[in-house]
């Protein structure tokens, strides 16, 4: 259930940014949902391994950064899309806000705390 939520949100920011600036371009429309799917994989087996070590904290810049590296060197590298660096860094802060929250209702369920109680 968490690596489809991912799916479905980052598919969402991605694809959004691209009618709402003209600093995000993909080249098929198939790139942003290829894009969020590689991020909701990688997501889901690093909440799994990375975040009840880490905590929500560090595993969300850690994420944010990993977001915006392969944002940023993907435009470069691969002819498929183009997003600016600006755009890059706020469509991965954007993703981070989103994972930040998921991250707290995953701890929390894993710790078994009940719906009044704080994560």
């Amino acid at each position: 259930m968490n690596g489809l939520l991912k799916f479905i949100i980052y598919a969402a920011i991605l694809e959004s940014a691209s009618y709402l600036t003209p600093d995000v371009h993909y080249q098929h429309m198939i790139v942003p949902f290829i894009l969020a799917l590689f991020f909701a994989v990688v997501g889901h087996f690093a909440d799994r391994w990375i975040l009840p070590r880490l905590g929500n904290g560090p595993s969300t810049v850690a994420g944010t950064v990993f977001m915006l590296s392969v944002m940023i060197v993907g435009s470069i590298e691969l002819p498929y899309w183009w997003i600016s660096l600006h755009s890059a860094v706020v469509i991965s802060m954007v993703m981070g806000a989103v994972e930040w929250v998921m991250h707290r209702f995953i701890l929390r369920y894993r710790n078994g705390i009940k719906n009044g109680d704080r994560a």
